[in-house]
């Protein structure tokens, strides 16, 4: 019993992901978005199992481009923040913020994955 109640405390754990990527020198992108740890770890166990290139788009031809799923994994930083702060950051933001576009690649790779 609980080690049941650990498994489903941990499920909800809630994540501020975000990124901060560097476009050719000449500005950074930036953005967050909200996870539970249990959304996250489909993410986080699935994505370095793509060993492709992917390219993530954004305006009208630019793009954030890495060479396999490892590496955009990599470039996102995870912080378990408490349920007050998730409320928060929902009530005022949706649950995301800035650029979704590493966000939409990585949930993208990750669906592919099981497609196939």
């Amino acid at each position: 019993m609980v080690e049941q109640l650990k498994r489903l405390k941990m499920q909800y754990k809630n994540l501020l992901v975000s990124f901060c990527e560097d476009w050719a020198d000449e500005f950074s992108m930036k953005g967050f978005r909200l996870y539970t740890q249990e959304d996250w770890d489909v993410i986080k166990t699935d994505l370095p199992k793509v060993d492709c290139d992917i390219d993530s788009c954004f305006g009208t031809n630019e793009s954030f481009e890495f060479d396999d799923g490892e590496a955009l994994l990599n470039c996102f930083y995870i912080k378990e923040i408490d349920e007050a702060t998730s409320k928060i950051l929902m009530s005022q933001f949706d649950g995301e913020f800035g650029e979704q576009c590493l966000f939409e690649a990585a949930e993208y790779e990750c669906a592919q994955l099981e497609d196939h």
